[in-house]
């Protein structure tokens, strides 16, 4: 059984933080988000948002993403997409590249913001992590490790991005799945 075999809609999902852990005060910068079909193919339908995290952006994250605390003064706070970004992503099917992390900055953004969704609740959650290291399970499977075993070139991406790593995750996993299918 293929895994997007009772779902009609699969998104991919990615974002960028000011760190790694939501409980020590670490918060969203941007989510994005590619829809497919449930033959893995683009639909044209993207998600992505900037957010102000209304804290310092460490330089360890800057590294990462490029994302200063000046730029992201001026977006706007999760609780003004939380609507949007859930009409995006109910009732599909989501693949994240390490979903624990993802999930976890995204119920705790809904918190914060006063809302009671999570994202367990609002879609079937699938870690890519996790399926990649049931098919390679002595290799990295990291999304550069991935792209690069799957021949999908991103030699572009110069920092992280998440709207940009979901592009290359949906592309990535496509082939994956094709292979091993």
């Amino acid at each position: 059984m293929d895994i997007s075999d009772h779902i009609d809609r699969i998104v991919f999902l990615d974002t960028e933080t000011t760190g790694f852990a939501p409980d020590h005060g670490h918060r969203i910068v941007e989510i994005g988000a590619v829809e497919c079909d449930r033959n893995y193919d683009l639909t044209g339908y993207e998600f992505q948002t900037y957010l102000d995290p209304q804290r310092d952006i460490p330089s360890g994250a800057f590294q990462v993403h490029g994302l200063s605390r000046s730029f992201l003064a001026d977006q706007p706070l999760f609780a003004r997409k939380a609507h949007a970004f859930i009409e995006f992503v109910e009732g599909a099917l989501v693949i994240i590249h390490n979903a624990r992390f993802d999930t976890g900055f995204l119920d705790h953004e809904f918190k914060i913001a006063g809302r009671r969704e999570r994202m367990e609740a609002i879609a079937t959650i699938a870690c890519s992590v996790r399926i990649a290291k049931s098919i390679h399970p002595d290799e990295s499977a990291s999304l550069d490790a991935l792209c690069a075993r799957y021949g999908v070139d991103n030699s572009h991406r110069n920092k992280h991005g998440a709207l940009l790593d979901a592009h290359l995750l949906a592309r990535m996993f496509r082939r994956m799945i094709a292979r091993y299918a």
